[in-house]
């Protein structure tokens, strides 16, 4: 018989087996609900990617709810992961759905939940998360909601270069356009243009990729294909939108324009209207606003319908057609409620009357427009008193009463300088009022007295038009906090969807702008008439020529230094202007073999012959361009056949009374900072349009050679924003020479940006933070001195930055130049600076020696570079004061020493003839 068994050895045996059977089918228990978890979602996923119409996104979304009834039953380490996957595709489903306001709430509730939970909130569902967000939600709110988590540090900083994290083809497209939004409300807008050209051009091959493939036709479609084509071109119309929007505000109408035809038809009307106004195609504008009236099918004039009725009655009395134009603007006053748009169609009506000849009519429309503005102080209603108080200016000059007229154009002036208090300096000032004030300075003009008393006072009006932001700015830059509320107000505008959304942003900035004016203060304030002939008359020998270009004609005012004489020359019509303008910066920015046919046109132009004398005997130019002629290339113009900046010193001054506060700054030591900083990457050197700077290195080594122990050199990796400011900071410059890319803003110049070593972007308004009291700044870099050229404020760009850390003035050039000549320009203008000239007088020689030799001839290579400010005088060290003036001795003394040289040769010849010759005996 066996043994017994051991009782104890039974229930181990028993156990084991019941500890396996349970773990077996508690594994297959688990595994079940994970694998319908998994079935459940896959559908909803399919379903929905393929839906069309209600009833099968409801469907796909039911799936996707039984899904998320098993996730209690999954395995603990799975559970978070698919709560996850089920919210997002869940709020993803609800916007396709356009269930919008539902896919929102979803979508905010799956972030807030996953938000702690780094493990999970990463990677392509979160992107996807952002997107839904991005698309469900309105601009300004999706945006809060942006900034008050880390959202756009992550999307931006972290994954600039790489889009591995979006797996979806269908998102890039939206991904890569989000990012070009958050840049464009980051200021970077150059960054943001380039990537949104690059994402629609991208799109257009793709879309002519799929009609090639696929041969589509209506009667032979491909489902697939119709439904990626249409996400295409939904991407693509978001970029060109964008685009649009972006020129538009910026002012380039051009440019804008063109990406608005590119959108489907239904879609821009109203910017193409505004747009062709402005640029001088009433008829266009016509036809659109009319197209903009027929779409509304309710025959009821509604209040938003206002706006397109301004818009056709200024586009139809801008042909003539008065009758019409005034039964438009009588329907504006029926539909409008707001004060500011009852008062610009009773100024649309005055101008329809003073336009037939019926003064009396006008002048009581103009009084019932000015009376809607009692009281009214925003931006908008500021403006249109400015443009009322110019139309009766115009009413009265009609009239034949001068001295009323003068006075009413006056007055628009100053009240626009006023309105000026009231702008953030950021959005530069006239420009972003947008009044008519270009027929207040031209009606001054015309209605003033014949003494001189009206010409220093209208000298006075016009340069209180000239870089007004420019003027506030060097006072006091924007702060941190104010150009970040800015910046996101013009980058909603930007980003405008349609005509509602566009006026709706509109009205948020002028929001913005009343807020911020609030927290800025005003120094600032330009010369008056008195205070303007002060300036002239304490710089004896300098001859300052004032540019305005009007509605209609140019005109020049001449001052003399060291008196009051004052005199105004009207030089012929804008149109010619522009095109003489337009010639001649085209020969030499983009050269052409001969330039000087073109230069001389323009110099006939704007250098009248009267003033050649005087121009040829002045110790010294000062040119201020003013409104459309910032490109002017004055240094090429020639007289008697020598261009100027070869035999006079020039100097630019964006206004005068921007000059004045400049000429006031000393520089506070005697350093020589030398700088040479490249960007590294290829990629972004491509995507900004630069090109690898060659010659940098070599040109930083040769200028410090010329300054011995004054020099302080940085380059290479040192030469980062913040090792500059280390380095000024122990070392205050009297010049600080800077050799890198620049790269002017098109919308605000605290954007405009200087690319420094180690792919460093640094904004005017951080330059703004130097310490550069006094000093002279060269910027030896490609169209430094260029940028978005605004009426009002002249060129803005990357001036601003260095102008306003306290610079006295900044050399900058005018165009894309030349790197080989750009280093020999820049030596030779050292070389004479470090001999004692001052910066104007170094550069006139040092484009004289450029000139004269045979590869440098051509203008395009010596005349780019200007001197923007007030050139401060030259520092000389110790004991080398004889040596500054050494140059003058020797021309003095050398035709003396030759004299003296010759009769003493003579007298040796003489007493050695003498010597030689035999005696003769008496």
């Amino acid at each position: 018989p066996s043994p017994p068994r051991d009782p104890r050895a039974l229930f181990f045996a028993a156990f084991c087996a019941l500890t396996f059977f349970l773990t077996f089918a508690s594994g297959v228990r688990a595994q079940e609900p994970l694998e319908e978890f998994g079935r459940l979602f896959g559908l909803a996923v399919e379903q929905g990617s393929a839906a069309q119409n209600t009833k099968q996104f409801r469907e796909a979304i039911s799936r996707l709810r039984a899904a998320e009834q098993l996730i209690a039953e999954l395995p603990p380490d799975r559970r978070d992961l698919a709560r996850w996957f089920v919210g997002i595709r869940e709020a993803e489903l609800l916007l396709f759905a356009g269930r919008s306001e539902k896919a929102v709430e979803k979508g905010l509730a799956v972030r807030d939940w996953a938000t702690d939970k780094p493990d999970i909130y990463k990677g392509h569902y979160r992107v996807r998360l952002l997107i839904i967000l991005w698309l469900g939600m309105p601009g300004t709110e999706f945006y809060q909601e942006l900034d008050e988590g880390a959202e756009v540090d992550w999307l931006l900083d972290g994954h600039r270069e790489s889009e591995d994290l979006v797996k979806a083809p269908s998102l890039l497209g939206k991904y890569r356009i989000l990012r070009a939004e958050l840049l464009l409300r980051r200021g970077e807008d150059q960054l943001a243009m380039s990537l949104l050209r690059q994402i629609a051009e991208e799109l257009s091959a793709r879309m002519a990729e799929i009609d090639r493939q696929a041969g589509l036709t209506p009667e032979d479609p491909s489902v697939e294909r119709l439904k990626e084509k249409q996400r295409l071109e939904s991407d693509r119309a978001a970029c060109l939108q964008m685009l649009a929007n972006e020129y538009h505000v910026s002012h380039d109408l051009t440019r804008a324009r063109i990406y608005l035809e590119q959108l489907p038809a239904e879609q821009g009307r109203y910017q193409l209207a505004q747009i062709a106004l402005k640029m001088g195609d009433p008829e266009t504008a016509e036809r659109l606003a009319r197209d903009l009236e027929a779409m509304d099918s309710s025959n009821r004039y509604r209040p938003e319908d206002a706006v397109i009725g301004q818009l056709l009655g200024d586009s139809l009395e801008a042909q003539e057609k008065l009758k019409a134009a005034r039964g438009a603007y009588e329907k504006v006053l029926v539909a409008a409620h707001s004060p500011e748009a009852r008062a610009a169609a009773r100024n649309g009506l005055g101008d329809c009357w003073r336009r037939e000849g019926e003064l009396d009519k006008a002048r009581a429309e103009y009084r019932a427009a000015a009376a809607h503005l009692e009281g009214r102080s925003s931006h908008i209603a500021r403006a249109t008193s400015i443009e009322n108080a110019k139309d009766q200016g115009l009413v009265e000059e009609l009239a034949g009463d001068f001295g009323r007229a003068f006075k009413h154009f006056e007055r628009s002036l100053t009240m626009a300088e006023e309105a000026r208090q009231g702008i953030a300096r950021d959005l530069m000032g006239v420009a972003w009022l947008e009044p008519d004030f270009l027929p207040g300075v031209d009606g001054a003009l015309r209605t003033r007295r014949a003494d001189g008393e009206d010409l220093w006072r209208i000298l006075a009006l016009m340069d209180q038009c000239k870089a007004r932001g420019m003027l506030d700015w060097i006072h006091d830059p924007p702060r941190g906090g104010d150009r970040k509320a800015l910046r996101q107000a013009i980058g909603a505008l930007v980003l405008a969807e349609d005509r509602d959304d566009f006026l709706k942003q509109q009205r948020e900035l002028e929001a913005e702008r009343s807020k911020s004016t609030g927290r800025q203060r005003r120094f600032a304030v330009p010369l008056d008439a008195t205070r303007l002939r002060e300036l002239v008359g304490s710089e004896p020998g300098t001859l300052f020529l004032s540019y305005w270009a009007g509605r209609q004609r140019v005109r020049l005012i001449v001052a003399r230094g060291g008196g009051e004489e004052i005199t105004a020359h009207d030089l012929g019509s804008k149109v010619s202007a522009l095109a003489l303008l337009g010639g001649a910066y085209e020969s030499v920015a983009d050269p052409v073999p001969d330039p000087w046919p073109a230069i001389d046109r323009a110099a006939h132009f704007f250098l009248p012959e009267a003033l050649h004398e005087e121009l040829q005997n002045a110790d010294r130019l000062v040119f201020c361009p003013g409104p459309d002629l910032g490109r002017l290339p004055f240094e090429a113009l020639r007289i008697g056949g020598q261009p100027l900046g070869t035999f006079r010193p020039i100097e630019w001054a964006p206004s005068l009374s921007v000059r004045h506060e400049l000429k006031a700054r000393e520089a506070v030591g005697d350093a020589v900072v030398v700088m040479d900083s490249v960007i590294t990457s290829a990629d972004k050197r491509a995507r900004l349009g630069v090109d690898p700077l060659a010659f940098s290195k070599d040109e930083g080594d040769s200028i410090a050679e010329l300054y011995g122990d004054r020099v302080r050199r940085i380059r290479g990796d040192e030469a980062s924003f913040s090792g500059l400011t280390e380095l000024l900071e122990s070392a205050p410059p009297e010049l600080l020479h800077i050799s890198a890319h620049a790269v002017a803003s098109s919308r605000i110049p605290s954007a405009s940006l200087l690319l420094l070593a180690g792919d460093e972007f640094v904004d005017m308004a951080s330059m703004a933070s130097l310490p550069l009291r006094g000093s002279l700044v060269v910027l030896s870099s490609c169209s430094s001195a260029t940028g978005e050229e605004r009426s009002g404020e002249g060129v803005v760009g990357v001036l601003w930055g260095p102008l306003a850390a306290g610079s006295r003035a900044v050399v900058a050039s005018l165009w894309r130049v030349n790197q080989q000549a750009t280093a020999d320009l820049m030596t030779q203008f050292h070389w004479f600076r470090s001999q004692g000239h001052r910066a104007a007088s170094a550069m006139t020689e040092a484009r004289k020696v450029l000139a004269a030799a045979a590869n440098y001839s051509h203008p395009h290579y010596w005349a780019g570079f200007a001197i923007n400010g007030a050139a401060p005088r030259q520092l000389a060290s110790p004991g080398e004061g004889w040596v500054r003036d050494l140059p003058s001795w020797a021309l003095l003394l050398a035709p003396m020493a030759l004299v003296i040289a010759l009769a003493g040769f003579v007298r040796l010849l003489i007493w050695w003839v003498r010597r030689r010759s035999p005696k003769t005996a008496i």
